[in-house]
């Protein structure tokens, strides 16, 4: 059986998000995430097109457009709140908050920012 990374093929990966312009790490992967590459969207079609024919154990740099893959930032939908209402599980940059909209709807939130006052989603 290959180690290469091909459609149909389970690939388990660990990896990190660092911000480019500041070298800050947003988020890290400690376990491995395990999709489907080619059958699952777990992945984006951005994030997958680069692992496409690696190995096990290669090290690769995938730069992220974030318009393109979120979408433009829409400054009404960030809040900044005391970090004494945050749970302590949050205190983490790249930690995905789901919050229930007027409509009852769940929305997705990444913590963006945290100090020992504040957080921002």
């Amino acid at each position: 059986m290959s180690d290469t990374i091909e459609d149909e093929k389970f690939v388990e990966l660990n990896y990190k998000v660092v911000d480019d312009k500041t070298g800050d790490v947003l988020v890290t992967v400690d376990y491995p995430l395990g999709y489907v590459h080619g059958v699952n969207d777990v992945m984006s079609e951005e994030v997958t097109k680069h692992l496409y024919g690696k190995k096990v154990g290669d090290i690769i740099e995938v730069p992220i457009d974030t318009k393109l893959l979120y979408g433009e930032r829409d400054e009404s939908l960030v809040f900044t709140d005391n970090i004494e209402n945050v749970p302590e599980e949050y205190h983490q940059v790249g930690m995905t908050i789901t919050m229930e909209s007027d409509k009852g709807e769940p929305r997705n939130f990444i913590v963006t920012r945290f100090d020992d006052k504040t957080l921002t989603v």
